[in-house]
């Protein structure tokens, strides 16, 4: 399953699901830039990475929420989020002619939420629901000529706040202010070995994120 197709399936997933009230549904859709923090991740117990950690990263997150009069509403989530390893690898050859090698690791997260959300304000929102994941790991070392990709496949949950501030007050539709705060839990179900023995070996993610951006409420 390529990002595409985790797309693909977290929008058949939403639209999928019914309404939660009766009335006619309302959209809203979002664009928002996102910084957030590992409170953990399996990598960082790596050999690999004993010289540094993956601690933070910075993506972009795109919303559909459709709500109803109603308190309850469902939202789609997909998000790009990519974190570098703190410190760079480092390799040394010695020899009477030493060279050393930099090298870097990188994890790329392409990430769809579906979720039930309930509003507790006319601008505040809480929700819950599923994740699903692609996430892959990179570690180029450009000097020695070595790349190695592995991408696993993960499932979660997601809990989120989410605020909205309308351009204009008197109007329920229209441009407004979005700011999320999200936690997001995933655990790799299967990986794309390309021929290694992963039999031992998982992948574990709990991330903290915030949000800013913009959206339009029709």
């Amino acid at each position: 399953m390529n990002p595409r197709s985790l797309v693909v399936f977290g929008l058949a997933l939403y639209l999928a699901m019914p309404a939660t009230a009766h009335s006619q549904a309302r959209y809203q859709i979002a664009v928002q830039a996102v910084g957030g923090l590992y409170i953990y991740n399996s990598e960082n117990s790596l050999p690999l990475l004993r010289n540094g950690k993956f601690i933070g990263g910075y993506g972009i997150d795109a919303s559909v929420i459709r709500s109803t009069d109603g308190p309850y509403g469902l939202a789609l989530d997909v998000q790009y989020f990519r974190s570098n390893a703190k410190s760079p690898l480092t390799f040394t050859q010695t020899g009477e002619f030493g060279i050393t090698f930099h090298g870097r690791v990188a994890l790329d997260q392409f990430s769809a939420d579906v979720g039930v959300r309930r509003s507790l304000a006319g601008w505040l929102q809480v929700g819950l629901g599923p994740s699903i994941a692609v996430e892959s790991r990179t570690v180029e070392i450009p000097n020695a000529g070595i790349a190695d990709r592995l991408d696993s496949y993960c499932l979660g949950l997601n809990a989120v706040a989410a605020a909205t501030m309308p351009f204009h007050e008197t109007s329920n539709r229209g441009f407004f202010w979005y700011y999320t705060v999200k936690l997001r839990y995933l655990h790799s179900i299967f990986f794309d070995a390309r021929g290694r023995d992963l039999s031992d070996y998982s992948q574990s993610f709990l991330t903290a994120s915030l949000g800013a951006g913009i959206g339009y409420a029709f």
